[in-house]
C-alpha cells in the first residue's frame, strides 16, 4: 500500500530507530518498508490524473458510438453488447492486476465500473424497467465498492462516495411528492455506504478519501428539506472533526462541512425576527443523534486527557448545537425559552468563528482563518438584517465601514500574530479485526477482483432475465395510457405512462385505507370517502384485469387481497412521481427525437400500451401503439339548454359537475318560453361546463365532439368571436355526458393538441 512521501520518510526514520533499539530486526524493517512503498511524485500523480480523464473520455466515446447504433440492435444484441463491454474493460483491468501493474489495474477497473453503470441504464432502457433511477445508482455504487476496497484506490473510493451522495439526493427528489415520507432507512443506508470508505481512509492515512466522505455528508442535509431538520445531521461532521488532533489533514473536510452546517443552523435559529425555531428536532433521527453524542463524548474525554483545546472547542460547539433542538422536544415556548435559545445560537456562531480563526493560527493555514472571518462577517450581516428597519442610510454606511475595518484588522492580525505551524501525522486506525479483514481480502486481490467482475456481468444478465420475463412470456393486454414526461437523465428519452388506476379516486382510497386497517388490526381513521392516503409506501396492491368487447383491458377496484382467480396486476403504493399506484410499467424508452410524436398521441387520447402479465401479477411493457379508430366510440352530444353560468369568473375554466348541489350552485335556469330543458340524471350522468372570461363581444362557445376511449371521454370545443355588443356577458357551453364506467374527462379546444384539463368523473 503506497504511503505519502512524508509518512514514508517518517516510517523509515522511526523503523531505523526501532531496529537500533532492538525492537525489530533489520530484516523485519526491510519487510515493513517493502510493504509500504512511497507514492509516486507530483509528476506521477499528474500523469495518473491525466490517464484517469483519458479513461473517462474514452468511456464516453464508446457509449456515444453504442448509443448511435442502439436502435438498430435487437434486444439480444443490445444485451450482448453491454455484457461484452463490461467483460472487456474489466478484463483489461484484470490483466494489469495479474501482472501487478497498479496504475493500469485501477484505471482498467475504473473503466469497467463506469461501463457497469452504463450497462445498468442500457438494460433498463432495453427492457423498459420502472424509471426509478435511484435504484440504478445504488446498484452502481454497490458494484464499484468492492473494487475500491480490494485495490485500496483513493480514486475508486471517491467514485463510490460520489455515487452514494448522488443516490441519496436522487431519493430525496423522488420522495418530494410523498404524503408521509419516512427517509430514516434511506439515511441509514447512506451512512453504511460511506462507512467502508471512511474505514479505508483512516487505515491508509488518506486525507483525500476522508475529505470525500466529509463532503458527501453535506448531501445528508437535503434529506430534511421541507420536512423539518434533525439538528444532529448538521452537528455530526463537527463532532467528527473534534476527534482529530490539531494539524490532522483528515480533519479538514469534516471541519469545513461541520462548521458550515453549524453556522447555517445557528444563524437560522438566532434570527431575531423569528418567533421560534421549533422546526429543528433533536429526536427525529435517533441513529444520527447517537453517533453525534458518542463522537462528542469521546472528543471531550480525549481532549481533556491530552489538554488539547482543538478537540474540546468543536465538541462543545456541536453539543451546544444539539441543545438548540431541546426547545421543540420539551414543548416549552415561553418568551424566556425563545430568548435563551436565540442567545445560545448567537454565542455558538461566534464560538465557531473564534475556533476557526484560532485553528488557522495554530496550524499556520490561511483557509481556516478565512473561514472563521467569514463566519463572523456572516453573523454581523445576519444580525444587521434583523435590525435594518431601525437604521437609515447613514447607519448602513457605518455598518459597512465597520465590516471593512474588521477585515483589515483580521488581515493584519494574521500577519503579525500567526503561530508556528502545527502538523500532526495522522495515526492509522488499525484495530486487529479490521486489519485481519483487509488482509484476508487484499491477499486474494486477483480472485476477489475476478469474482466482482463476474458478478457485475452476471447482475446485468439477471436484470435482463428477471425484468424481461413478463413481456416475453406473460399474457398480453392492451391498456389505455397517458404519457407524462419525455426524458430521463440516466437512460435517455422515454415517456412516463399513467393509467386509469394510477391515481385512484376518493372511494378507492377510502376502501384501501379500510382494508389496511382491518388487515393490520388498526382502527380505521376517517370516513370511507376520506381522500387521504394512509398506506405506507411499497404496500402491495392488486388490480383485477377485465377485457371489453373491443379487446381493451381495464383494471377493476384496487384491493390489498390477492385475487383468487383471473388475471391481475400487482402494484405498489407510493405517493412519489408516478401516482399513488405503480406497477413497474410506467416507463417506456423510445428512439431519440420521437418523444413529440408520442406526446401528440397522448394529447389526442389515442395512446395504447401493450403489456405482458405473469400469473403472479408482475407486468412488463411490450410496446406502445396508436389506438385504432375501431376502438373509439362516439358519444352523443346532449347540450344543456336554458341555463346560464353563475360560478366564479376568470380565465377559461372547465367544471365537471357531478352532484345536484354543484349544479344548483354553478348554474341557474333561464326564464324562457317553451318546453322545459332536459336535466341530467346525476346517478349516471355528469355536466361538463367550459367558460370564457367576461367580454363585450358576441362570443359563441360550443362543443363539437365527444369520443370515448377506454375509461376516458375526450371532449372538443370551439369559440367564435363576433362583433362588439352594448353589454358584457359570460360566454359558456355545457354538455351532459353519460358516465358509465368512465373515470375521467379531458377537454381541449379545436386546433390545440394539448388538453386544457383532465378531470375525474367520479
Amino acid at each position: 500500500m503506497p504511503l505519502p512521501k512524508g509518512f514514508r520518510e517518517w516510517l523509515a526514520k522511526e523503523s531505523e530507530a526501532w531496529s537500533g533499539d532492538g525492537v525489530i530486526s533489520a530484516e523485519q524493517r526491510d519487510r515493513i518498508l517493502g510493504r509500504y512503498p512511497a507514492e509516486e511524485g507530483s509528476s506521477g500523480r499528474m500523469a495518473f490524473v491525466l490517464r484517469a480523464f483519458g479513461v473517462l473520455l474514452f468511456g464516453a466515446a464508446v457509449m456515444l458510438v453504442v448509443g448511435h447504433n442502439w436502435d438498430s440492435l435487437t434486444r439480444g444484441e443490445r444485451l450482448a453488447t453491454v455484457v461484452a463491454g463490461v467483460a472487456l474493460l474489466q478484463g483489461v483491468g484484470l490483466w494489469y492486476t495479474f501482472n501487478a501493474r497498479r496504475t493500469g489495474s485501477v484505471l482498467g477497473h475504473l473503466a469497467g465500473c463506469l461501463m457497469f453503470g452504463a450497462g445498468i441504464a442500457l438494460v433498463g432502457q432495453t427492457y423498459h424497467m420502472d424509471a426509478h433511477s435511484p435504484d440504478a445508482v445504488l446498484a452502481w455504487c454497490l458494484g464499484t465498492l468492492p473494487f475500491a476496497l480490494v485495490l485500496e484506490s483513493a480514486l475508486l473510493h471517491m467514485a463510490t462516495v460520489a455515487l452514494a451522495a448522488t443516490w441519496i439526493l436522487m431519493e430525496v427528489g423522488d420522495h418530494a411528492g410523498a404524503t408521509k415520507p419516512d427517509l430514516s432507512w434511506l439515511r441509514l443506508i447512506f451512512l453504511l455506504l460511506l462507512l467502508p470508505s471512511a474505514a479505508a481512509a483512516y487505515r491508509s492515512r488518506s486525507p483525500v478519501i476522508a475529505g470525500a466522505v466529509a463532503w458527501a455528508m453535506g448531501a445528508y442535509w437535503f434529506t430534511y428539506v421541507g420536512r423539518g431538520a434533525a439538528i444532529s445531521g448538521f452537528a455530526l461532521p463537527l463532532a467528527l472533526a473534534a476527534l482529530h488532533p490539531a494539524g490532522s489533514p483528515n480533519a479538514r473536510g469534516f471541519r469545513f462541512i461541520g462548521a458550515l452546517g453549524v453556522t447555517v443552523i445557528t444563524l437560522y435559529v438566532g434570527m431575531l425576527s423569528r418567533s421560534g425555531s421549533w422546526g429543528l428536532g433533536l429526536l427525529d433521527d435517533p441513529v444520527m443523534l447517537t453517533l453525534t453524542l458518542l463522537a462528542v463524548g469521546w472528543a471531550l474525554r480525549t481532549g481533556y486527557k491530552d489538554g488539547d483545546a482543538s478537540r474540546t472547542w468543536p465538541a462543545f460547539i456541536a453539543l451546544g448545537t444539539l441543545a438548540l433542538g431541546l426547545g421543540r422536544e420539551s414543548g416549552l415556548r415561553s418568551d424566556f425559552i425563545v430568548v435563551l435559545t436565540k442567545a445560545t445560537a448567537n454565542l455558538l456562531t461566534l464560538a465557531t468563528a473564534v475556533w476557526l480563526i484560532r485553528t488557522g493560527l495554530a496550524e499556520g493555514r490561511l483557509r481556516p482563518y478565512v473561514y472563521g472571518s467569514l463566519v463572523f462577517l456572516a453573523w454581523l450581516t445576519a444580525r444587521y438584517v434583523d435590525i435594518a428597519a431601525d437604521f437609515g442610510m447613514l447607519g448602513t454606511a457605518g455598518f459597512f465601514a465597520v465590516i471593512g475595518v474588521i477585515l483589515f484588522a483580521l488581515a493584519r492580525f494574521w500577519r503579525t500574530q500567526r503561530e508556528g505551524s502545527v502538523t500532526a501525522a495522522e495515526t492509522a486506525w488499525n484495530p486487529v479485526w479490521l486489519e485481519t479483514a483487509f488482509s484476508a481480502v487484499t491477499a486474494r486481490t486477483r480472485q476477489v477482483v475476478l469474482l466482482c467482475a463476474v458478478l457485475q456481468a452476471g447482475g446485468l444478465l439477471w436484470m435482463a432475465w428477471h425484468h424481461g420475463r413478463p413481456a416475453e412470456t406473460g399474457q398480453r393486454f392492451l391498456l389505455p395510457c397517458r404519457a407524462l414526461d419525455p426524458r430521463d437523465l440516466m437512460r435517455g428519452e422515454y415517456v412516463i405512462l399513467g393509467y386509469d388506476f394510477s391515481n385512484p379516486g376518493a372511494d378507492d382510497i377510502g376502501r384501501l385505507n379500510k382494508e389496511w386497517a382491518e388487515l393490520n388490526g388498526q382502527e380505521q381513521r376517517g370516513s370511507m370517502r376520506e381522500p387521504y392516503w394512509n398506506l405506507p409506501d411499497d404496500t402491495e396492491i392488486y388490480l383485477p384485469l377485465a377485457v371489453d368487447g373491443k379487446g381493451v383491458a381495464s383494471a377493476g377496484q384496487p384491493t390489498l387481497k390477492r385475487p383468487a382467480s383471473g388475471p391481475y396486476l400487482r402494484g405498489y403504493a407510493g405517493s412519489r412521481r408516478f401516482g399513488l399506484i405503480r406497477s413497474g410499467i410506467e416507463a417506456f424508452y423510445i428512439k431519440e427525437g420521437t418523444g413529440r410524436e408520442w406526446e401528440k398521441l397522448r394529447d389526442q387520447g389515442q395512446l395504447l400500451a401493450e403489456i405482458g402479465v405473469l400469473p403472479d401479477g408482475r407486468a412488463g411493457l411490450v410496446g406502445l401503439r396508436k389506438a385504432d379508430a375501431s376502438l373509439m366510440e362516439q358519444v352523443p352530444l346532449v347540450r344543456l339548454e336554458q341555463h346560464f353560468f353563475t360560478g366564479p369568473a376568470g380565465w377559461p375554466l372547465v367544471h365537471v359537475i357531478k352532484t345536484k348541489q354543484e349544479f344548483d350552485r354553478l348554474l341557474s335556469p333561464a326564464r324562457v318560453m317553451g318546453p322545459p330543458p332536459r336535466l341530467p340524471d346525476f346517478t349516471k350522468e355528469a355536466v361538463v361546463v367550459v367558460t370564457e372570461p367576461e367580454t363585450n363581444r358576441d362570443v359563441k362557445v360550443e362543443f363539437t365532439s365527444a369520443v370515448r376511449f377506454g375509461r376516458s371521454i375526450a371532449l372538443r370545443y370551439r369559440t367564435n368571436i363576433g362583433e362588439e355588443t352594448s353589454h358584457k356577458s359570460r360566454p359558456f357551453a355545457a354538455i351532459i355526458v353519460g358516465r358509465g364506467d368512465a373515470t375521467e374527462v379531458s377537454v381541449r379546444m379545436e386546433g390545440e393538441e394539448r388538453a386544457l384539463l383532465r378531470l375525474p368523473l367520479r
